[in-house]
């Protein structure tokens, strides 16, 4: 799978792979992304009030269909994208897919061995973290976090919400209960090891991929 010439793959394995976008393309790049969506997604697009956030969108969900199509073999828009249930995903689930994206950048995982869970932040340093850490980190995680520069809380964090995504809790489980920070698998009961992996990015971008083995 080699992706549309404007994406970077960052990780490959597992038979999953990583790939990262801008969101910021050329005029024809985005008109190769607007190319390959729905009708529905056109209507989304044609919904948004605010412009910048209308072509985000267009390049996210074209870059994504791009992507599966290359996996699938098919056309961009014969793709069926199920948004029913608020995350999107495929009829059959094959693959499997996340998709994340923050300020200027975007990350895709495709996988074909299950569920997968990425996450992407831009780093703002002026963000009072702490504020936060009660209830969406455990007692060790927070007591290693007080205190510390504002690039480890998201660090932290990307792996936190790429954990939830591939184990598909949504709200249904306490984050501080799902431990993160201390090693790179997380214990879930009922079901196999999560794996988190953690990506270079851009200068004030963290990124992690979470994906069972």
């Amino acid at each position: 799978m080699r992706g549309p010439y404007w994406t970077e793959i960052l990780w490959a394995g597992n038979r999953i792979q990583v790939w990262s976008t801008a969101l910021c393309q050329p005029p024809s790049i985005y008109a190769q992304c607007k190319d390959a969506l729905a009708e529905i997604e056109i209507r989304r697009f044609e919904q948004y009030g605010d412009p910048d956030t209308a072509d985000e969108f267009v390049v996210r969900r074209g870059t994504l269909r791009h992507l599966l199509s290359d996996f699938l073999g098919v056309a961009p828009t014969e793709i069926l994208i199920d948004q029913s249930q608020g995350k999107p995903f495929l009829p059959n689930h094959m693959p499997e897919f996340s998709v994340s994206s923050s300020k200027d950048l975007a990350l895709f995982a495709i996988s074909a061995s299950g569920p997968v869970g990425v996450d992407v932040e831009w780093i703002d340093a002026h963000f009072d973290f702490e504020s936060v850490l009660n209830g969406s980190f455990s007692e060790r995680e927070q007591k290693s976090l007080r205190g510390k520069a504002v690039e480890q809380f998201y660090e932290a964090w990307v792996r936190k919400e790429a954990a939830v995504k591939a184990l598909g809790l949504g709200l249904s489980r306490s984050l501080a209960d799902l431990e993160v920070m201390f090693a790179d698998r997380v214990h879930s009961p009922g079901s196999p090891d999560l794996i988190l992996r953690d990506f270079e990015l851009p200068p004030g971008y963290r990124g992690a991929l979470a994906h069972f083995r």
